[in-house]
C-alpha cells in the first residue's frame, strides 16, 4: 500500500510539474491563439460532441471515489483506539487539504494551458 502511495503522488507532482514548465515555456492558450500558433475553430466541434459526456463520466467518478472514501474511512475510524483516533483524522484532514490544494492548482493550471 504505502508503494502504491508513493508512487501516486510522485505521479501527480510530476503531472503538475509538466503543466506548470509547460505553460512557462509556451504560454498559455489565449496567448497561443493570439499568436496564431494554434485554431480554437479546429477542436471546437468534438469538444462541444465530447463535452457533455465527458461530464457525465467525470461526476460519477467523483462520486464514486467520495463514497469509497466514506466507506472505508469510518469503519476504520470506529474500529481504532481511543487513543489513536485524533491523529488518524490530523492525517486524513492534512491529506484531504493537500489533495484538494494541489487538485485546485492543477485545474487551473490546466484552463490556462488548454482553454
Amino acid at each position: 500500500m504505502s508503494f502504491s502511495t508513493y508512487v501516486l503522488f510522485f505521479g501527480v507532482l510530476a503531472l503538475i510539474i509538466l503543466l506548470t514548465v509547460l505553460l512557462g515555456l509556451n504560454g498559455s492558450y489565449s496567448y497561443r491563439v493570439a499568436e496564431g500558433v494554434i485554431t480554437p475553430e479546429a477542436a471546437s466541434a468534438v469538444v462541444e460532441e465530447a463535452r457533455s459526456l465527458e461530464g457525465m463520466v467525470d461526476s460519477l467518478n467523483i462520486a464514486v471515489a467520495s463514497q469509497g472514501f466514506v466507506i472505508a474511512l469510518f469503519p476504520i475510524y470506529s474500529s481504532m483506539a481511543r487513543s489513536a483516533r485524533p491523529r488518524v483524522m490530523t492525517s486524513v484532514t492534512g491529506a484531504l487539504l493537500f489533495t484538494m490544494s494541489t487538485y485546485t492548482y492543477l485545474s487551473f493550471i490546466s484552463i490556462s494551458y488548454f482553454g
